[in-house]
Formats: structure tokens, sequence, C-alpha cells
């Protein structure tokens, strides 16, 4: 059982915030933003040197807007990145390359609304702000055939400010799509988490276990051939519900959950799981597995009963029945699982907090 001890780990937090992929971008252009302020300067295009002092001060803004209002923050975001390649196209012309900031913006309004609506924010609009950039590219694109630029850049200096200009783009696209897998793969988690584990007590449950065993991770398809398996049943769980409420009886579930966590994580061999209402289920493989989750099993029943849930003003005292079955020849796992759940059955009729295994069960 290598992933045993992973499997009590809290889970990965979120890593993908609108507040992180905001800053990201934000630093990208204040950086892209002053060298060309510095380019345009040493060029002699002041108009432009004014229009990046002012996309600065944008952006700089950015830092604080995307923490109250992520979507105006993306509506400036958009607009100032179409303001400034029009006009750069204006005065520059297009060989200079800053219509290429338009091609990073589609992507960039669909993350940014995926992101927001996830933050529980209104939309950012993407349909609406595509439109927007596909009719600006293609203002842009008429004035840089029909119309000369204001200030004539010689060939070699086009040609660098668009490779510098491209390469912005393949990184902010670069940056897009690896925040874009992070997110796929955290959302991938949340489902995997919810579907094979259980929300109250956050251990794995039966859909886990089915995984493993259609894996042939465990029992005799998986090569093991000496393994244990236990059914743990909580007395007199209903009466609890009854008396108490369900908000006792999920306090319960938890308290004998974390016991058997511990145990699982105490024991390589052992595995923990919820099988169902207030069953839950513990695995050991390995010589002596049988005997090893006698003994466990035992420690497991005598800690529960020692230990009182507080709920209220109340003390619950909690026990549980037990069923064991062990093999040491190859035997399936529906076969274990049944031998075990006989054995609980005996221990709730024999006078429940009890532990009995197929090998001490009395012959039907």
């Amino acid at each position: 059982m290598q992933e045993n001890v992973k499997l009590y780990q809290p889970q990965v937090e979120a890593m993908t915030t609108t507040k992180e992929w905001g800053v990201r971008i934000t630093e990208m252009m204040i950086v892209a933003h002053t060298s060309l302020l510095v380019f345009f300067f040493m060029l002699g295009v002041y108009p432009m040197v004014a229009v990046n002092t002012l996309s600065l001060a944008a952006y700089f803004s950015g830092f604080f807007l995307i923490r109250k209002n992520a979507g105006i923050y993306m509506e400036v975001l958009v607009s100032e990145v179409l303001i400034h390649a029009t006009l750069a196209i204006v005065f520059v012309g297009w060989s200079c390359g800053f219509q290429f900031y338009a091609f990073s913006m589609i992507p960039a309004v669909f993350f940014a609304d995926h992101t927001i609506r996830n933050d529980g924010q209104p939309t950012a609009h993407p349909m609406l702000f595509s439109a927007i950039v596909i009719v600006d590219f293609w203002f842009c694109r008429f004035i840089g055939y029909f119309a000369h630029p204001i200030y004539e850049v010689r060939s070699e200096i086009a040609f660098w400010t668009s490779t510098f200009n491209g390469t912005m783009i393949l990184l902010m696209l670069l940056l897009f799509s690896t925040v874009y897998v992070r997110r796929i793969l955290e959302i991938e988690n949340e489902l995997v988490t919810n579907a094979e584990f259980d929300e109250l007590t956050k251990l794995p449950n039966r859909h886990y276990l089915d995984r493993l065993l259609d894996e042939n991770q465990i029992g005799m398809a998986g090569g093991i051939e000496e393994f244990s398996i236990a059914i743990l049943d909580i007395d007199n769980f209903k009466k609890v519900n009854d008396r108490f409420g369900h908000l006792a009886g999920d306090q319960v579930l938890k308290k004998l959950a974390g016991i058997l966590a511990r145990a699982a994580n105490d024991n390589e061999d052992v595995f923990a799981a919820r099988w169902g209402g207030e069953e839950f289920m513990l695995l050991a493989t390995g010589n002596g597995a049988y005997d090893k989750m006698i003994e466990l099993t035992e420690e497991v029943r005598r800690e529960l009963e020692r230990s009182v849930v507080h709920f209220d003003y109340w003390q619950i005292v909690v026990t549980a029945s037990i069923g064991v079955s062990g093999t040491e020849r190859p035997r399936n796992f529906k076969e274990m699982t049944e031998e075990a759940d006989k054995c609980l059955y005996e221990a709730k009729g024999s006078g429940k907090n009890k532990v009995i295994g197929a090998k001490e069960r009395k012959p039907a």
C-alpha cells in the first residue's frame, strides 16, 4: 500500500485564482510597456511615449483593481491593449508587429471569464470582447494597408520590434496555457476527490476500492495471496441519530474514521475506507495479515470504546462490532468480503462491541 500515507493528507489547494493570473499578466505588461516607453523615446516617437506612460499608470492601478473588481480590470486591460496597438500602427506602421497583441486577447478574455465566474464575480462577457478584438484587428489591418505611418521606422528596427512583440505574445500565450492546464488538473483532482473520497470522513470510499480492484492492485489478481479484510459497523448508530440528531451521527462517523485513518497511517500495509453508511473497511496485506488485522481491529475497538464524542452538552459513548476474514491461499475480494460480513453479523448477534474473525467464528 505505497500510496497509503498520501490518502490522508489534505488535498492540494487550488492554485489558479483571478488574483494570480491577473497579477502575472499585469507584471508582464508592465515590463513590456516599460521597454516600449524607452524604445519609443529613443526613436523620438513622443506621442507613443505618452501612450505608454498612461498604459503603465493603468497597469500599476491594476494591482489594486484586480482585488476589487476583476471584471472592470479585464475591460481596462483589453481596452488598453487595443488602443495601444491601434495607435502604434498609426504612428509606426504595421511592420512593427503591434497588431500581434490582439492575438492574445481572445484566449485571455475567455480564461478571465472562467476564473472570474469561479470566484463568484459577474461574467467578463468573452463573446462581446472577442467581437471587439476582431473588429479592431480588421481596422488596424486597413490602416496598415491604406495609410502610411506618421513616423518612418528603418526596416531593421521594424524587424526587431516585430520580433520582440511576437515573443511577448508567445510568452503570454504560454502563461495562459500553463495556468489553464493547472486549472484543468485542479478540477480533475476535485472531481476524483469527490467521486472516490467520502466528503464527511475524508476516507476513500467504495468507488475507490472498486478502482483498485479494477486495476488489479489488491487481492488475488494483484499478485497478493495473503491479505485480510475487516468490516467495522458502529453499534446502535440509528439510536444515536434518533436521539441526538444526524449532526451527532456525523461526529460519531468522523470519530471512528479518524481512528482508522491513524491506524492506516501507522501501518504501511494497512488501508482504510468508508464502506457505506456506518460501515468501514480495513485491508491488510503481507505475511501474517490475518493475525495483524485481528490485533489491529482489537486496538481500534478498544480505542473507540474509550473515546467520547462530544456533541452540544452530550457525551456519546461509541462502540463497534467487527468481522475479520483472512487468507493464505488465492481467494477473490468478494468471497473475503462476504466472509467478513458474516463474522460481523455474528459479532452483532452475540452482544456487539467485539471482534470476531473467520478462524474463530462458530461453524454454521
